[in-house]
């Protein structure tokens, strides 16, 4: 636990330079809630056909989840 800080420090970099990668105009970002401190340890987007995003990370080595909303 006494490097916990750390690790969601480094989790919060990664997000931060996926929001600046991430710019599309098919890929909404997700913004942080306002009530809580997140731990990076996710990091979700909007996307109109999320099947088809996750196969194409999935080739790319990028483990991702798609989740029916």
């Amino acid at each position: 636990m006494a490097r916990a800080e750390q690790f969601i420090a480094r989790r919060r970099v990664v997000g931060q330079w996926l929001d600046e990668e991430l710019g599309h105009p098919q890929v909404q970002l997700l913004q942080p809630s306002r009530h809580g401190r997140h731990n990076g340890l996710y990091y979700g987007v909007l996307v109109d056909r999320p099947v088809e995003l996750g196969e194409f990370l999935f080739r790319r080595g990028i483990d991702c989840e798609t989740a029916n909303t």
